[in-house]
Parts: structure tokens; sequence; C-alpha cells
């Protein structure tokens, strides 16, 4: 920094803090169902699996974790209601289908995006070993952060540490939350260094309340209209 007085010019070099600061990354949290995964379309032939080849007793298990999830926000818990030789039938169907229900423009988004600048990172919510099953099936290798919770602004603020964000031991300087839900972003222009992107698409597409959004978040149609 240049400081300019009427006799004289001198120059203080950037402080270690600020340097580091300057050099880190941005960490770029993708949720994964419905913004990365087509969850709907998958759902179709999924919930007919489920009926053929489990049992009456964990499908009905299956069942009412479900209404949980969707009266309660409770986290879906499928694999907890499996046999061992249920879930590797379960593993086997998502390898061999899920990969289709990716959404195209996901692909195209992560290949031109700038890795030495911004580290994609999946943040889900929901049972670990079922979410981990279906990105391992769409062959993703990024790493993944798994919240029994939904509130993804609380996570968020639990990673901010004095001046940065830590994820799994690597330092970054800022956030970007790419989502579905609009409930992610509750109370999200609290957050330092944090901005967002509501994906219009999905199943609450159509529930999302964009009037109530935090000024540091903006709604978009697809993954191609993020601009970074």
């Amino acid at each position: 920094m240049i400081f300019v007085s009427s006799c004289s010019f001198s120059f203080r070099p950037p402080s270690k803090t600020c340097y580091n600061l300057c050099n880190m990354k941005t960490a770029l949290l993708l949720d994964f169902d419905d913004t990365i995964f087509d969850l709907n379309s998958f759902r179709v032939g999924y919930n007919q699996f489920w009926a053929e080849n489990f049992s009456n007793e964990t499908n009905a298990k299956i069942i009412e974790s479900l209404e949980k999830y969707r009266k309660h926000g409770n986290a879906f818990e499928p694999y907890q209601m499996m046999t061992d030789d249920e879930k590797k039938c379960d593993g086997d169907y998502c390898r061999q289908n899920a990969p289709q229900f990716i959404h195209t423009d996901v692909a195209d988004f992560l290949d031109n995006l700038d890795q030495d600048k911004f580290v994609p990172i999946i943040m889900t919510f929901g049972e670990e070993e079922f979410q981990k099953a279906k990105i391992n099936a769409l062959g993703l290798d990024l790493p993944a952060i798994f919240l029994d919770h939904p509130d993804k602004t609380l996570e968020i603020s639990r990673l901010w540490n004095g001046d940065h964000y830590e994820i799994n031991g690597e330092t970054y300087s800022e956030i970007i939350l790419v989502d579905d839900r609009d409930r992610s972003f509750n109370g999200f222009e609290k957050l330092p260094n944090a901005r967002g992107f509501l994906l219009n698409r999905g199943s609450h597409a159509d529930k999302n309340d964009h009037e109530l959004l935090a000024k540091n978040v903006k709604v978009v149609d697809s993954f191609c209209d993020i601009m970074l």
C-alpha cells in the first residue's frame, strides 16, 4: 500500500495475514438432490424398485421415514431400515441407473470451473450412507459434507474461523452456496464473505419465496446462469 504525504513516499508491504487471505480459494458448496441430481425423475423407477425388491416390512418403514421427511423435515434414512442384502441390491441399482439422472448443465459447469480459484464441495442433508450411494454412482470425485439437519446457514457459520472458513483442514476466503431450497438461505445475509445462488428447479421451485431471500443470494434457472 502506498501512503502519500507532502514530503515523501513510503511503501508498506501487505501483512502476512492479508497475503494469506488474498491467496485463499473460494469454497463452492453444492447441494446434491435436485441441484446436481434429478431426484424427481430418478424416483419414478426407484420407488417401483423398492416395492419389487424389498420386504413389506422394509417398505413400510421407508414410507414412514419418507412421510416424516415430507411433513417435519426429518432426515430421510432408508438405509437404516434395510438388511445388508437390501443395501447391496440398492447400491447395485444406483450404480446402474443413477448416472443418467445427473442434470445436464452440471458437467459443463464443473468442466469449465476455474479450480485454481473455486473448490467444489457437495453439502447435502440426509442419511450419509444413502447419499454416498447416489453420489458415488454418479462418479463425482468431489469432497462432501453430510448434514443430519437441514440448516445449511447454521452449518456454514460453524465453518467460520475468525477471518476465514475452514473445511477439512483447508482454508477458504469465501463461501458460495448453490441450493434449490429457499430455506437453505435463512439468515444467509449474516454470514461473512458469503454469497449464494438459489437454483429455481426441482420439486421446490414453485414453493420458494424469492422476495424474502437475502440480498447476497441470486435466483438462477440453471448452472449456466451462475456468474462467479
